[in-house]
């Protein structure tokens, strides 16, 4: 990635980290300064590389990124509020182009690493601020942890992600002392998810170890041995018999921590799990009822003042945005909810292949860590072409014996954690947060995400078809 491009996305992502804080409301206007910074930088860069003349939109999912655009363009044509809604779009437009456009046509596939940089100095950042330097309590706050963030659940959504990343880290790292404390790290981000009580964020980190489980078989071979699976029955039945009323202490913990303490006097139930959304998703479905085929505007709601003025912040103006389908389905209805819908399937499309899963789940039974590290180094230092620098690789591979799916495992590897971010994410948008405001840090991790876990995508789906190995071509998979 140029050192423009880098620094401005870095400064882009570093005003987003700062408004999510008790701290930042300083900083409300300057995240827009910076995204129009960071859009124009990439922007100028892509038409450099000559990106638009190679774009082939159908084999990177671009196209639907425009359909998207388009379709919500409409609704804000015919918006109660127009400004508000026009520039709701806009500025939603210049992160998810600049992501998905301008970011996946024209960097390198190192491009990925300095993204993992960057979420991981910014989410590390934000966790240990709130551990050292906590905002004060005030008589609004509740006994759940919020740290330095402006409420729980923005906390436990950063330590929701920090724990995943550094998570991957402890599985895929090379030097064992990092491994160590980059697990400690994780540990860590689930504490402070636990201590935040945000369900929504415990949503995340479950979709996201599940999907690394899966992409790394990292319970397979433990369920496979008759030793393994009579060691887990006996430990499970010692619990039941020795650990019974700590299990009992655990059961209502856990039910509290669904419920938010509402449990004990209301019985487990969908009221009680959902009763901080009922009223919010009730109201957005209601809007939507009223205007189904466009709805009221990108961003709005079915109420929201005609008058509103500009401000670099939309708070008290719409309700909390609690569920991307019913926002959009409010906001830009059908039409707008069927472009939204062809986007998130192409973003889901764009998981490891199966050659992908075979090596990354064969990595965790040999040692070739060292020999990783080494390919990896020697892959960064060749600054020529895509092309030129795949077949320098693979042709040198060959010639010393080495086995030529070890060469693409780093890339496997950022692949993996870009994919699974992006959906534990979209799993996220169905209860908090959302996908469509710029000016929110979790948004831009979202669309970062997917747009490097395309580039990848489309990279592993090409290496599919290379003549890798002892000559013979390999058909994708």
């Amino acid at each position: 990635m140029p050192y423009p491009v880098f620094f401005s996305l870095l400064f882009y992502i570093g005003t987003l980290a700062a408004t999510q804080t008790a701290y930042g409301g300083r900083f409300m206007a300057l995240r827009w300064v910076a995204l129009i910074i960071v859009t124009a930088v990439s922007a100028v860069y892509w038409v450099y590389r000559g990106a638009p003349l190679r774009v082939k939109p159908k084999s990177n999912g671009s196209v639907w990124v425009f359909v998207y655009l388009g379709a919500t363009l409409i609704s804000v044509a015919v918006a109660e509020n127009l400004i508000f809604s026009g520039m709701k779009w806009a500025t939603h437009t210049m992160l998810i182009v600049t992501c998905m456009v301008f970011l996946r046509g024209s960097f390198s596939l190192q491009t990925s690493n300095q993204v993992m940089f960057i979420l991981k100095l910014l989410t590390t950042a934000l966790l240990f601020l709130s551990i050292l330097k906590p905002d004060t309590m005030t008589i609004l706050d509740t006994s759940y942890f919020r740290g330095a963030m402006g409420d729980p659940n923005s906390m436990g959504h950063i330590a929701a992600i920090c724990a995943l990343i550094y998570l991957h880290g402890a599985i895929t790292g090379r030097a064992k002392r990092w491994r160590t404390v980059q697990l400690i790290i994780a540990l860590i981000g689930v504490v402070i998810l636990l201590l935040s009580g945000a369900r929504s964020s415990m949503v995340l980190l479950l979709v996201g170890v599940g999907l690394m489980n899966f992409y790394y078989g990292l319970t397979r071979s433990l369920f496979r041995s008759p030793l393994a699976k009579s060691v887990i029955l006996i430990l499970i039945a010692l619990m039941l018999v020795v650990a019974r009323p700590a299990l009992f202490k655990l059961h209502s913990a856990a039910m509290n921590f669904i419920t938010k303490d509402v449990y004990s006097s209301e019985g487990f139930s969908k009221k009680t799990v959902f009763s901080t959304r009922e009223r919010l998703w009730s109201d957005a479905w209601e809007g939507f009822k009223r205007r189904p085929l466009l709805g009221w505007g990108f961003g709005a709601i079915a109420d929201m003042p005609t008058d509103w003025s500009i401000s670099p912040t939309s708070v008290d103006v719409i309700r909390d945005v609690t569920n991307d389908i019913l926002f959009t389905l409010e906001g830009s209805g059908l039409v707008g909810f069927a472009a939204y819908l062809g986007l998130i399937i192409s973003i889901l499309r764009q998981s490891p292949t199966g050659q992908q899963i075979s090596r990354l789940r064969k990595s965790r039974r040999i040692g070739m860590r060292a020999k990783q590290m080494l390919l990896s180094a020697c892959y960064s230092i060749l600054k020529k072409s895509y092309t030129l620098r795949q077949e320098l690789i693979f042709q040198k591979g060959t010639e010393n014996g080495i086995d030529s799916e070890s060469i693409q495992l780093p890339l496997d590897h950022s692949h993996t954690i870009m994919y699974i971010l992006s959906v534990s994410l979209i799993a996220l948008f169905l209860f908090d947060c959302s996908a469509f405001s710029a000016g929110s840090i979790i948004s831009a991790i979202f669309w970062m995400s997917a747009g490097t876990a395309g580039l990848l995508h489309s990279d592993a789906v090409r290496n599919g078809n290379r003549i890798i190995g002892n000559g013979v071509k390999q058909p994708a998979i």
